[in-house]
Parts: structure tokens; sequence; C-alpha cells
């Protein structure tokens, strides 16, 4: 899987995570609205990881 293809996929399951938000949000399950909140907390700092790859200035100041 290349870079870009994991960040489409990630895309991807943010988009079902924020429908899936928006369903519990409707249906009044307010524990399920945290959860799928975090759930797309959590993809969108993934796909924020995967965006640094590769990237010069982006590395950790122990592995220099």
């Amino acid at each position: 899987m290349t870079k870009n293809e994991a960040k489409a996929l990630i895309r991807q399951k943010m988009k079902d995570a924020e429908m899936n938000y928006k369903l519990s949000l409707e249906q009044k399950r307010f524990d399920e609205c945290s959860w799928y909140s975090g759930i797309q907390r959590g993809l969108q700092d993934a796909l924020q990881v995967i965006g640094m790859l590769d990237n010069e200035h982006n590395r950790l100041k122990s592995s220099l």
C-alpha cells in the first residue's frame, strides 16, 4: 500500500465515522456519539503522522 492509498483509506474511514456520529446524534445515543468522535480524532492524528513521512523536517531529535 502506498502512502497516498493509506491516506485515502483513512479519509474514507473518517467519513464513515462522521456519518455514524451524525446518525447516533440523531438517535440521541450520546455515548456512541463521543466514541465515534474519538475515532475520528484518532484517524485525523494518523493522517497527520502519515503526512509527515519522508519529510526531512519531521525527524525526532533522538534519531539524529
